[in-house]
């Protein structure tokens, strides 16, 4: 519930006042129509009013959400978070992440050659290994239905020390996310939860290879 950030839209904030103009307006036409016994006029104006209600209350909650709230406990993550006061964003851009140090996942990126194998094992515990020797067994929770050329994350990226290859990509595209890089095949992406013991051995970030058996990378 704490306030992470504070937006400024000077066209909605326009726009809303401008229709609290008319809603006001629309109250006292229909006063004036009842003085004036103008009968049909007088109807007519509350089917206005009700339009105007519900654009307003649409409206303002658009304005409430440039208040953006924490959704959850935990601490604020980004990177170059300076930069972002005073910046112009786009709707749906993102702006932060809120994290929780004992609450962390293993997110895997799979390819559709080895889909089915780990569709079989979905709700199964698998290892993940990390570079410094930790082993930990989770079970797989999740398969995205959907396979995708976004790499999941660009540190598993070739160019970045990852495994994943990946080509150039221009970033001009609104609709794509901020991500240089798009993987040569498409991969789906799988989850492996942790509990709050296993999250305390591993930082967020770290990579980690996933295996259906022990010793057995995939």
């Amino acid at each position: 519930g704490q306030v992470i950030a504070v937006f400024a839209n000077d066209q909605l904030d326009e726009k809303l006042e401008s229709l609290k103009l008319a809603f006001r307006d629309s109250e006292l036409n229909r006063r004036l129509h009842r003085r004036q016994s103008e009968i049909a006029k007088s109807q007519a104006e509350p089917e206005n009013l009700r339009k105007l209600e519900k654009q307003l209350a649409e409206l303002q909650d658009q304005v409430d959400q440039l208040v953006v709230r924490a959704p959850q406990s935990g601490e604020i993550i980004g990177r170059n978070l300076d930069t972002l006061i005073g910046a112009y964003l786009t709707g749906g851009s993102e702006i932060v992440s809120v994290g929780d140090e004992r609450s962390k996942e293993v997110r895997l990126s799979i390819p559709q050659t080895d889909i089915h194998a780990f569709r079989d094992r979905l709700g199964s515990s698998l290892r993940a290994y990390f570079p410094d020797a930790t082993v930990l067994k989770s079970p797989l929770s999740k398969i995205d239905p959907r396979a995708s050329v976004v790499p999941i994350d660009d540190s598993l990226c070739a160019p970045n020390g990852g495994l994943l290859a990946v080509r150039s990509v221009s970033d001009d595209d609104e609709d794509r996310p901020a991500t240089s890089f798009e993987l040569l095949a498409p991969h789906f992406t799988g989850t492996m939860e942790l509990n709050p013991a296993q999250s305390d051995r591993v930082l967020a970030g770290q990579r980690a290879r996933v295996a259906l058996r022990p010793y057995e990378s995939v």
